[in-house]
């Protein structure tokens, strides 16, 4: 091999070294994206999916919230928001409203999912106080002494958090409880999903309608029929007491 080849060579390697190096400086880096599974019974949002982040949601909430009233109380209070169950629904309709809003959006950029989840969790939770306040006559939280709150039902605060929790939620406690629910045999997935969900939807709505003959009874309505005076004798202002442990009764305004 004569000098000028050689000379050619090293030239051409050192070329093509450059061009490798260059090419992976500019490659962007590599980022783990989780995807559904298409082939599972509960891929996407369908309702399978759906009902289990319902019964999650509501588990995962009321565990939550035990956990933040020990630590600001120093004991174990009671915060389920049915009659039966360890459940807090309002945290599992709030997992499937941030996993409809956000769903599509879960890889775009991180401040539109905090706006998004910041606005419609608040505008939620003044609904759900709103209406709890003008047909039970009862309030379960009240930001009334915090800054910027809006009637004591919302605030600036809690705002910013339901804003990070929802993008902390489609980021990372999404994907861990879609891969959950996505791995179980479909047949179980199913059924079971199915049955929680629906003994779930069936214990609030008897448990709205025991709290709305309550405040029937607290405004002096007597019972007109055998399924009200059965809720009266067995469903005492006491024992109801113990179940809904920071309830509040809202006074009229007169």
């Amino acid at each position: 091999m004569t000098q000028k080849n050689l000379q050619e060579t090293i030239k051409n390697s050192k070329d093509k070294f450059s061009n490798v190096f260059k090419s992976q400086q500019h490659k962007p880096p590599r980022q783990y994206i989780y995807e559904d599974n298409p082939d599972s019974y509960a891929y996407g949002i369908n309702r399978y999916k759906l009902a289990w982040l319902f019964v999650c949601g509501s588990l995962m909430g009321y565990v939550a919230e035990t956990i933040w009233y020990l630590y600001l109380r120093g004991k174990i209070i009671n915060r389920q928001g049915v009659l039966y169950g360890p459940f807090s629904p309002i945290y599992g309709v709030m997992f499937v409203l941030l996993t409809c809003l956000l769903y599509r959006d879960r890889l775009q950029n991180w401040k539109k999912i905090f706006l998004t989840s910041m606005l419609s969790v608040t505008a939620f939770e003044y609904a759900c106080s709103w209406l709890m306040e003008h047909i039970l006559g009862t309030k379960s939280w009240s930001y009334a002494k915090k800054a910027f709150n809006i009637n004591g039902r919302v605030c600036l605060q809690m705002s910013i958090m339901w804003g990070i929790l929802g993008l902390l939620f489609i980021k990372f406690f999404y994907p861990l409880i879609s891969r959950t629910i996505e791995n179980f045999k479909p047949r179980f997935g199913k059924v079971v999903g199915t049955i929680l969900f629906y003994f779930l939807v069936i214990d609030c709505i008897f448990s709205f309608l025991v709290s709305l003959r309550q405040t029937e009874r607290r405004n002096g309505i007597e019972a007109s029929n055998a399924l009200e005076e059965w809720i009266d004798d067995y469903y005492t202002d006491e024992k109801l007491a113990e179940i809904y442990t920071e309830i509040r009764i809202v006074k009229k305004k007169t």
